[in-house]
């Protein structure tokens, strides 16, 4: 299970537990024991009842991508994109798989600004600094590691080191190791 795969799984079923109103800690270990050691995501969590969002969809479509081998994931990422343009996750997975620098560049800016437009100013504010324990940053947070890296490729060292300062004031237990 690749990182980004374990990332969608686990927030997936973190907003499944919350969904079901445990008493305590020991019903939630209990029903993780009885239900989802072993198991696939998809098994645990049911399937959302009723239509589905096109945003919905795009992610459903990236969790398979993520799940495929790279010519079937670039398929399934530009079905997701046609759902959703603005799907930031799909954005990266095209970078991370493009063999261009120049490519790469540009579609993780892209990813770094729509992600950055759809969480919000107020949200950069009161949650700097907790970002990756929050699941919605972490599509934001590995397009800014990609563009981070690709503009220290491109010899913008001083562009790079201000997204990594960034991502540390973000995220300073640097759970994505960026200071090194």
């Amino acid at each position: 299970m690749t990182t980004e795969m374990f990332q969608m799984a686990n927030a997936k079923l973190t907003d499944y537990l919350q969904s079901q109103n445990f008493g305590s800690l020991e019903e939630i270990n209990e029903f993780l024991q009885k239900n989802v050691n072993g198991k696939r995501i998809d098994q645990v969590v049911p399937l959302k009842k009723g239509r589905k969002s096109n945003i919905e969809k795009s992610e459903d479509l990236m969790y398979e991508a993520y799940d495929s081998s790279p010519k079937k994931g670039l398929q399934l990422v530009k079905e997701a994109l046609k759902l959703n343009p603005d799907n930031v996750r799909a954005m990266t997975y095209l970078a991370d798989h493009s063999d261009k620098l120049e490519e790469s560049h540009e579609l993780y800016r892209q990813a770094v600004q729509i992600g950055a437009k759809q969480l919000g100013e107020n949200y950069f504010i009161e949650n700097k600094g907790h970002f990756w324990g929050m699941h919605e940053t972490r599509p934001y947070m590995a397009a800014k590691l990609g563009y981070a890296d690709c503009l220290y490729a491109i010899d913008k060292t001083e562009e790079s080191i201000r997204e990594y300062s960034e991502m540390l004031e973000l995220n300073p237990g640097d759970n994505q190791g960026v200071r090194y």
